[in-house]
């Protein structure tokens, strides 16, 4: 039995010890609100999630954005740049890779990232945030490969999607009917963990292909954001490299090279450079609703 002031020391570094495991590495949110189950029972939510909102509202005077690499105001101009995704430009601007610089954008984006997040969860944590807003929006959504790898059809997939345009819309029409919201979509990379390309040769035998689902996707995504008028955000030809078959046809090859794990089995990621580059074609999408916007 310990004495009470070892007793005091023993519980002081327990709870020191306690609180470092889940805020580092449990990563619970301080962002999104814990979950509250019938008992009354309170937890907070564990994932990974990145708001440049929340980090700007964290600031007095001044914020230093990572996405934009300069100082500005806390407070942007409207309408608001947000992209939205799940891991795949999560915290792209800190790369790993110490050979790799990231230059920054012309404009200030929102980012929301959660790596690991499915479409409802990412539309979670943007109204958590964003549903009060006063200014207007353009949204971007990235959607990720989370969905399908928990066995979701495409047609659900865009179920998803959609209810997240419709609300993207209402917060408008709610906050700032006078503007309106813009809404669109990615179309997302062939990663070799998941995508059997056509032609591309022999896999494992126990290797299972969406490229399937995932180019319907892709075709489905884009559709939606021409329909609304919109740039289109392609993704589908990043990590991908062209040669001629036997045929003499030019087709489509994964280009290892671009991704981040070594094992063609493992890589869902991205390396950073090619993050990088994607961000910047985000920016672009963004820069183009802007002006698009100023010339009206």
């Amino acid at each position: 039995m310990l004495v009470p002031g070892l007793e005091i020391l023993f519980e002081l570094i327990l709870s020191i010890v306690m609180s470092f495991y889940r805020r580092v590495l449990r990563q619970d949110c301080e962002i999104c609100p814990p979950v509250v189950y019938l008992e009354g029972q309170v937890f907070p939510r564990y994932h990974k999630h990145f708001s440049s909102r929340a980090e700007r509202m964290g600031c007095q005077e001044v914020y230093d954005c990572p996405t934009c690499v300069r100082t500005h105001s806390p407070r942007v101009t409207a309408p608001l740049s947000v992209c939205v995704g799940s891991g795949t430009l999560h915290e792209f601007w800190a790369p790993f890779d110490h050979g790799v610089r990231y230059e920054g954008s012309r404009h200030h984006v929102d980012y929301v990232s959660l790596p690991g997040a499915t479409i409802q969860e990412m539309r979670a944590a943007f109204m958590i945030e964003y549903q009060d807003l006063a200014c207007p929006m353009n949204v971007v959504l990235l959607p990720g490969y989370n969905d399908l790898l928990r066995g979701a059809v495409v047609s659900d997939i865009m179920q998803e999607i959609r209810i997240f345009q419709d609300l993207v819309e209402l917060q408008a029409h709610r906050r700032h009917p006078e503007r309106q919201n813009t809404f669109g979509v990615a179309a997302m990379p062939y990663a070799p963990r998941m995508c059997k390309l056509p032609g591309q040769g022999d896999v494992p035998s126990d290797f299972q292909n969406y490229y399937p689902q995932q180019s319907f996707l892709n075709e489905q995504v884009l559709e939606m954001t021409a329909s609304h008028g919109l740039p289109q955000l392609d993704f589908s030809r990043i990590g991908l490299r062209w040669d001629r078959n036997e045929y003499g046809e030019m087709m489509a090859r994964p280009d290892f090279a671009k991704w981040r794990e070594a094992n063609p089995r493992r890589m869902l990621h991205l390396n950073d450079a090619t993050r990088i580059r994607m961000a910047r074609q985000v920016g672009q999408y963004f820069a183009s609703l802007l002006e698009a916007d100023m010339s009206h």
